[in-house]
């Protein structure tokens, strides 16, 4: 059974955006570099004044979201003031993301934006042994060797 609270993405983000360019939206948009030189994009609205916690609480679902879907390492906004992008660096997120996304390239760019990279799920020794040796953070495994 459903968590009685769930509220999907896909019904917020719907919500959100009516709410906001009923009150007067400004446009935005987020771009996430990733692998080699590929660039994931999500355009939006944001509320254009006050509202700042449901501005900060809708970016950051999106944020979090286009890093699962996607991975990368170097976030791009347009349209979002710089006291929203400094409220998202403060809580410092992390990437969870499946192994077979990384490249030492990529890892050594997380790392130089203070990004802690989390993979999953590894269960094979040799991999695990080169992702560490890529500096990989966090390895999820279901082997307890």
């Amino acid at each position: 059974m459903l968590d009685k609270n769930y509220y999907p993405m896909y019904l917020y983000a719907r919500d959100f955006r009516a709410a906001a360019e009923k009150a007067g939206a400004k446009a935005f948009e987020v771009a996430l570099e990733r692998g080699e030189g590929e660039v994931a994009r999500y355009s939006s609205v944001l509320y254009a004044s006050a509202h700042e916690e449901e501005n900060f609480r809708y970016l950051e679902r999106i944020v979090k979201f286009m890093l699962w879907a996607y991975g990368g390492y170097k976030f791009y906004f347009y349209g979002v003031d710089e006291k929203l992008i400094e409220k998202l660096k403060k809580y410092n997120f992390g990437l969870d993301i499946h192994y077979g996304r990384l490249t030492e390239k990529n890892i050594a760019l997380l790392h130089e934006s203070g990004t802690a990279v989390n993979c999953w799920t590894v269960d094979d020794k040799k991999t695990a042994e080169k992702l560490a040796g890529w500096g990989v953070d966090y390895i999820t495994t279901n082997i307890l060797e």
